[in-house]
């Protein structure tokens, strides 16, 4: 088994290498448009993703070096239907 891929979180200190991964079109182009991101964009986006409580951006370590971002999101389900709930009303079908 090769080294371990360690995750913590991403704090403002690694702006910079998340603008190296989003100006690299082998990186970006797995995400949304699959082009690379402008500075300016990826300050918005690291701004947003230290700010939000929905959203959670890590960096991947290995052997203590950078090599990747892993995201993770919030998602609220929205509430369950009353259409397909069962309730004992005591009636005989």
């Amino acid at each position: 088994m090769g080294p371990t891929l360690v995750l913590t979180p991403m704090a403002e200190a690694d702006a910079d290498f998340v603008a190296r991964l989003a100006a690299d079109e082998r990186v970006t182009g797995f995400i949304a448009d699959g082009r690379t991101w402008s500075h300016e964009y990826t300050a918005q986006r690291v701004d947003h993703a230290l700010s939000s409580p929905e959203i959670s951006w890590f960096i991947a370590h290995r052997q203590n070096s950078p090599v990747g971002l892993f995201t993770a999101t919030e998602r609220r389900l929205p509430p369950k239907s009353a259409i397909g709930s069962t309730r004992n009303s005591g009636a005989k079908a």
